[in-house]
């Protein structure tokens, strides 16, 4: 019966029902077909560790599967932040180089009215330059015509 004691000493430790070890402990007592009864029991307890050692593993794996998932879920999420964040990057980018041409068109379009300003102001002056050298002449005329001119 030294097997039968190590099979229920290991589903002890896995933690088999009291049942299986009341019933070890009667067959260890009944004596006449103790050993085929050993034989049965012993295969019950074996059946009984195999089904859990197989749960607990089902179990194990059921959690890894759902650890497999969530880091997935993470990497996705972490994925779309990532696309976000670029995305963010890209507007502000966007709207920089937007800001930059507004800007560049404003200084532009200053330039463009001072150089028109300074044309016209140029015409004005040159203008006004002419038309006082012309009353300039005119007077000129007019004083060489009155000295010229007969009493």
């Amino acid at each position: 019966s030294a097997g039968l004691l190590g099979s229920a000493s290991v589903v002890g430790a896995v933690g088999a029902p009291s049942q299986l070890l009341a019933e070890t402990n009667g067959a260890q007592a009944s004596g006449g077909d103790a050993l085929l009864d050993e034989e049965a029991l012993q295969r019950r307890v074996e059946a009984e560790i195999r089904n859990r050692v197989e749960a607990e593993a089902r179990r194990r794996a059921e959690a890894a599967r759902r650890a497999e998932e969530e880091a997935q879920r993470a990497e996705e999420a972490a994925r779309l932040q990532e696309e976000e964040d670029e995305g963010r990057r890209l507007e502000e980018e966007a709207a920089a180089a937007q800001q930059r041409r507004l800007a560049d068109d404003i200084r532009r379009r200053a330039e463009e009215e001072i150089r028109r300003r300074v044309e016209e102001e140029t015409r004005k002056s040159v203008a006004a330059a002419s038309l006082n050298a012309s009353v300039a002449s005119v007077a000129e005329i007019a004083a060489i015509a009155a000295a010229t001119a007969p009493a």
